[in-house]
């Protein structure tokens, strides 16, 4: 992905605290695709995200082809627009 691609203002980033400590934290999320906004009038197309992952731990994203897996982690990395929410990666 190009830096273009990433919403900067999307994704807070914060020293590392260390073991033990929260990594990637999302709370209240809710997330869009850029043209799905467009078409479909700010529609989310994940809502309610709430995800911790500690620091040093192994996370799995599973589930059904079209879940929204590859979603999730676009709206980790800020690749996906932030309606409302806290997204942290420390």
């Amino acid at each position: 992905m190009t830096s273009a691609e990433l919403d900067e203002g999307a994704v807070e980033r914060g020293p590392a605290v260390g073991a033990g400590m929260t990594d990637v934290r999302v709370r209240g999320g809710e997330f869009a695709w850029e043209e799905e906004e467009e078409a479909a009038g700010q529609q989310a197309v994940l809502r309610g995200i709430d995800i911790d992952v500690r620091a040093g731990t192994l996370a799995a994203v599973v589930g059904m082809v079209g879940s929204g897996k590859s979603s999730l982690l676009g709206c980790i990395l800020g690749e996906m627009r932030k309606i409302s929410g806290e997204v942290r990666i420390i």
